[in-house]
């Protein structure tokens, strides 16, 4: 994981809020993953293809954030052991794929971060994740994630500068 992407990502997410109220405003409103689709009860569904296929002007990325909570008898790091051996091959495949970020926000609270250059990269990615999960860490997860999607605005990168995609 390229530690200058991770330490970028650390200041945007808590250079004007506190860490908690930062990760809150990523997740608040965000409807339920995609594991319902295996089954899991209570889940709602946000699909990226909501938004525009076409980047808006600045764009520089489409980004999927999941946030997840673990059940209180597992273990982060059997959790985080599998999402590395299992998950993250599958999610760095997809084609688009850009980054992964995977943060414990404490206290069982997990959210992943996955960068992609368009929103079919970030559905795949949801999919993906929704059948991973059912097979390999459902036993640990408590219910779907929560789901958030959309078109990254601005980036900036450990060096400063900002990547974007062209306005066409």
């Amino acid at each position: 994981m390229n530690n200058h992407r991770l330490d970028a990502v650390h200041r945007v997410f808590s250079g004007r809020l506190p860490r908690r109220a930062a990760f809150g405003r990523l997740t608040r409103g965000a409807a339920a993953g995609l594991l319902a689709s295996v089954g899991l009860k209570g889940a709602g569904t946000q699909h990226a293809s909501t938004q525009s296929a076409a980047p808006p002007a600045g764009a520089s990325a489409y980004i999927v954030i999941r946030r997840y909570q673990l059940l209180p008898d597992a273990a982060m790091d059997d959790l985080v052991e599998r999402v590395d051996e299992g998950f993250v091959s599958v999610v760095s495949q997809i084609p688009g794929f850009q980054e992964y970020l995977f943060v414990d926000a404490g206290n069982g609270a997990h959210l992943t971060i996955s960068l992609y250059d368009d929103p079919s990269g970030a559905e795949q990615s949801t999919r993906d994740a929704a059948d991973w999960a059912a097979e390999a860490v459902a036993e640990l997860i408590e219910g779907p994630p929560e789901v958030t999607t959309g078109w990254v605005r601005i980036h900036v990168d450990a060096d400063g500068s900002m990547a974007a995609t062209p306005a066409p």
